[in-house]
């Protein structure tokens, strides 16, 4: 019972701060696309789009770094510091790289938006941002590499610190080049792009200050003249880090594609999805910043060779994700027009169907994020023991194979709609938490 405590003690000293950081990011967003909801029904369901194919293709580029932290961890475990310092220089010319393409990416985006059937009006605002929105796509991939160290190394206030620094520049500019506040243009979308390069460079700016002048980073020589790359850290990144970001980028144009998809079901459809996907984030982005600190914490007792420690953090902390979000999921079913009265007004008949629609998916939602939940968790303490391929062919097959054909054949062909969307991508979350519980209790047991 005791160690019990302590693996809980541990997990949420790190996870917390953690889940609080990435809450205020994704709040952040909350709060600049109810900017955006203000400039009129047009411009929230392109924020829709803007939202899903930033946050998505964002991502997906993000996932190449993330193995940074849980390598970072286990020999921050081992306490070989010195291969700490070589996996982060490969981590900021990996950063770089990728951010060149995204860059190409995001430039493109509306004759790929064109290309998926959707209306030419909304996609106008869409690469309108995006115009903008890739300055600030290199500061953003940098701090991301400096912010897998700090949680690695269990420096999660700094990242916690910066993550309230960048939300105040963002909202600040955001709220000034929107609206043309203080004698500034009234820019709209155009604002927020602006909006976003600050928070990128100011969060960049405050991570690397940290690297260069706090006495506990000294040991990592990371910025020693002379260090040329590493081939054999680069190979160890690139065995442990590739099923990761595979993983992600094959999962997450799922969330792309089923914004496409509700984007044929009409405006309405898409306003709903955009409303319920931004509270979905509030769950979505803490549980899978608490999956990344289950895998940081298991990666550090693999370090330490301590088969105990593995098993017991894992379990608990597979067991503290589900209950959090089943908070978050009894918050969607008793509360669903409230939390729609932040975006629009749920009494005014013109937006009686938007309200309906964001009333079913608030329901649907909170079930399906159960199973998900857990399946993010399990998949996080399974990359702790560095078995990243087996959480990777299984997420990619399910929702490729079972929840996009079940979401599109009852959305589309069974007129379901937006419940056959949500109805096919709970199925696919439930059959793959299965799955990899069995997995995580079948190789902890081995030890």
């Amino acid at each position: 019972m005791n160690t019990n405590f302590l693996a809980i003690k541990k997990i949420i000293n790190l996870s917390v701060p953690m889940s609080i950081t990435q809450v205020i990011n994704v709040a952040s967003s909350f709060f600049c696309m109810a900017m955006l909801a203000r400039l009129g029904h047009e411009v929230l369901a392109a924020s829709a789009l803007i939202f899903s194919s930033q946050s998505t293709f964002r991502v997906m580029g993000m996932s190449v770094l993330f193995p940074i932290s849980l390598l970072i961890g286990h020999d921050w475990g081992a306490k070989n510091y010195a291969r700490i310092g070589s996996i982060m220089r490969q981590g900021w010319l990996i950063a770089l790289v990728v951010s060149i393409i995204l860059i190409i990416l995001f430039l493109y985006m509306k004759p790929i938006l064109l290309g998926l059937g959707q209306q030419a009006p909304l996609v106008a605002i869409v690469q309108q941002f995006f115009n903008v929105y890739v300055w600030a796509i290199i500061p953003f991939m940098l701090l991301i590499v400096n912010q897998q160290l700090f949680f690695a190394m269990q420096k999660q206030h700094l990242a916690l610190i910066m993550s309230l620094i960048s939300m105040v520049a963002l909202l600040v500019v955001a709220y000034v080049f929107i609206f043309g506040k203080w004698g500034m243009p009234a820019l709209g979308v155009t604002g927020l792009g602006i909006a976003m390069i600050a928070q990128g460079v100011v969060g960049f700016l405050f991570s690397t200050l940290c690297l260069l002048m706090m006495r506990d980073f000294k040991v990592l020589a990371l910025f020693r003249k002379g260090q040329e790359p590493s081939l054999t850290t680069l190979k160890h990144m690139f065995k442990i880090g590739w099923p990761i970001s595979l993983q992600i980028s094959g999962e997450m144009p799922i969330f792309f594609l089923n914004s496409v998809m509700i984007g044929c079901l009409g405006a309405h459809a898409l306003a709903a999805s955009q409303v319920v996907t931004q509270y979905l984030f509030l769950c979505v982005v803490p549980i899978f910043a608490f999956s990344q600190a289950l895998g940081i914490l298991v990666s550090q007792a693999a370090g330490r060779n301590d088969k105990q420690e593995i098993k017991q953090v894992g379990n608990m902390g597979i067991l503290i994700g589900f209950i959090t979000a089943a908070i978050f999921a009894l918050i969607f079913l008793t509360l669903p027009k409230l939390l729609a009265s932040f975006y629009f007004d749920v009494h005014n008949p013109s937006n009686a169907v938007t309200l309906h629609l964001t009333v079913i998916l608030f329901a649907m939602v909170a079930i399906s994020q159960l199973f998900d939940s857990t399946r993010n968790v399990t998949t996080g303490a399974l990359r702790g023991i560095f078995d990243t391929r087996f959480p990777m062919f299984t997420g990619i097959i399910l929702l490729w194979l079972v929840g996009l054909p079940l979401s599109y054949s009852l959305a589309l062909l069974l007129h379901l709609g937006i419940v056959g969307v949500a109805l096919g991508s709970a199925m696919a979350a439930f059959i793959g938490a299965s799955i990899l519980l069995w997995r995580w209790n079948k190789l902890t047991n081995k030890t």
